[in-house]
């Protein structure tokens, strides 16, 4: 290899040396070496960072960068005066300025930083006794001092605290605690709102986007498994996110990637009622993206921000995600919220499933476009983690009432819930909620009498298949009929099955045992 044995060379050479292989390597991710040439490269590059000559630093980084691709023989030949290196070329080193690291050999540097803290559990065990978690939270104190900041530096510094924090999870109470990360943090993104003030029309750009997005995964590291008395912190980064929602993102994509990772951050706010009632407040972003929403009082835009994003991410997965990792945050973050605030719920509940009207009961309730057909869809979709977060967030905007969801829904569409609720005889759920009747459209009140209960929608009359038969006929269909379910039974393809005392429901053994009790109720019945 030609790195070994390169620190022998004058400036030039080692130079030409460096670029060769940068350019020869520029796709590779693997490494042929043996440990102790890898050890003597490694050494070797490092040792050209002594030297004063900037463009000899940065090739040598960049050589560096394409090394720590390949994970192999990193534990062994990573030296914590290596890490140490990095970090003071990056500006990591605690002190209160703002000039290190801002120029191109700070940010490759915290490009090798960063692909070594992910590659060896070494480098992160070096990380946690050296001080990195207290360097780089000063370095990003400092951001708010005068001095011009480079943008991707700020990228990876904070994507260095997230890998940290990520790979490290007892470093996140250090940073919590011991550094006051959450402010920090807040702090942080705070500043770049505020930078934005003096616009005509205040918004962020895709620069401004990435550095935030990051800022987010780390709060996000920050906020997991939060305790009782941190609620004052969790209120006061959901009342930034609140802020940070308001503001207008021109381009689309970087508003779905800062949406998207500010309703993961809510996740994390589970059963944390003030958090939620900052996310519905008025807003002092000046100018914001659009004019506030209200809704009986309420500041609803964050609330229907999650509702767009959410209606995007239905018909638009992206390649290499799937529809349960783009829309399950979503979903619980909505029923989170619309189970612990009555008036959002009521909020959602106008949007999702407003009124019926003698339009929508023509088709079934998954038929359309409408943000209500797509969810309604979603309830026998394969991925059971979809399925039933959607069946649960329904049943919140009907107050867990089985008879409005079947009316929004219809039987068959909500049977998985009301299965594992034991619910199908009817009835309402353990959520606390008031017992208002729901108004009914005139529209809907006139064709009450023809939906079709199974499936939530009006059909029209048809002629009976068995019209004009005669006994003999309808006998022998029905016998064919039963001999297809007896022939299914026993093959095990299907389990007949009827409603237990539980409201779940319960295998029969013999066809007879779904007519026991059938004569009591009907005579119950017609007393």
């Amino acid at each position: 290899m030609e790195l070994i044995g390169i620190q022998k060379k004058k400036d030039k050479e080692a130079e030409n040396l460096l670029k060769q292989f940068r350019d020869t390597n520029v796709q590779a991710t693997k490494f042929d070496l043996k440990v102790e040439d890898r050890r003597k490269a490694w050494q070797d590059v490092f040792s050209l960072l002594s030297r004063s000559n900037q463009v000899l630093q940065l090739e040598a980084l960049n050589c560096g960068r394409i090394l720590s691709r390949d994970k192999n023989g990193l534990n062994e030949v990573i030296s914590e005066e290596m890490v140490n290196t990095l970090m003071k070329l990056a500006g990591i080193d605690g002190e209160n300025n703002t000039k290190q690291g801002d120029d191109e050999v700070g940010l490759e540097s915290l490009k090798v930083l960063s692909n070594l803290l992910h590659q060896s559990c070494v480098v992160q065990s070096y990380c946690t006794k050296n001080g990195f978690l207290s360097k780089i939270l000063t370095k990003v104190n400092n951001y708010s001092k005068p001095g011009k900041q480079n943008g991707q530096s700020k990228v990876f510094d904070f994507r260095l605290i997230f890998l940290f924090t990520a790979l490290c999870p007892e470093q996140r109470d250090v940073a919590k605690y011991n550094h006051d990360g959450l402010k920090t943090l807040r702090d942080a993104l705070d500043d770049i709102l505020n930078g934005k003030s003096d616009m005509d029309e205040p918004s962020l750009s895709e620069d401004d986007c990435l550095v935030v997005c990051e800022i987010l995964k780390v709060v996000f590291n920050l906020t997991v498994d939060t305790k009782t008395d941190e609620t004052k912190d969790i209120t006061l980064v959901s009342a930034t996110i609140n802020r940070l929602l308001r503001i207008n993102i021109t381009d689309f994509d970087s508003k779905l990637k800062v949406v998207n990772n500010c309703i993961n951050v809510v996740t994390n706010m589970e059963g944390k009622v003030e958090a939620f009632k900052a996310l519905v407040k008025p807003s002092d972003i000046l100018l914001p993206a659009e004019p506030d929403l209200v809704y009986e009082g309420l500041v609803v835009n964050t609330i229907q921000s999650f509702l767009d994003f959410l209606t995007h991410k239905i018909d638009n997965t992206n390649p290499g995600s799937t529809l349960k990792e783009d829309i399950t945050p979503c979903l619980s973050v909505l029923w989170n919220i619309g189970r612990s605030m009555r008036v959002v719920r009521k909020f959602l509940k106008s949007v999702v499933l407003p009124p019926l009207t003698a339009t929508d009961l023509k088709g079934k309730p998954e038929d359309g476009n409408t943000l209500k057909a797509k969810l309604v869809s979603l309830l026998t979709n394969t991925n059971g983690d979809i399925s039933t977060m959607v069946a649960e967030l329904l049943f919140v905007l009907c107050k867990e009432n089985v008879g409005r969801l079947i009316k929004h829904t219809g039987y068959g569409n909500a049977a998985g819930l009301l299965a594992r609720r034991g619910l199908m005889a009817g009835g309402r759920g353990a959520g606390d909620f008031s017992e208002d009747e729901e108004s009914d459209t005139e529209e809907y009140l006139e064709v009450r009498h023809k939906i079709n209960p199974v499936t939530g929608g009006v059909e029209e009359p048809v002629v009976s298949p068995l019209e004009g038969m005669s006994e003999e006929q309808k006998e022998y269909e029905a016998m064919q009929l039963v001999n297809l379910m007896d022939k299914m039974t026993r093959t095990g393809l299907i389990s007949p099955c009827r409603v237990g005392e539980d409201g779940r429901p319960e295998a029969v053994e013999h066809v007879l045992q779904l007519i026991e009790g059938q004569k009591e109720k009907e005579q119950e019945d017609s007393d």
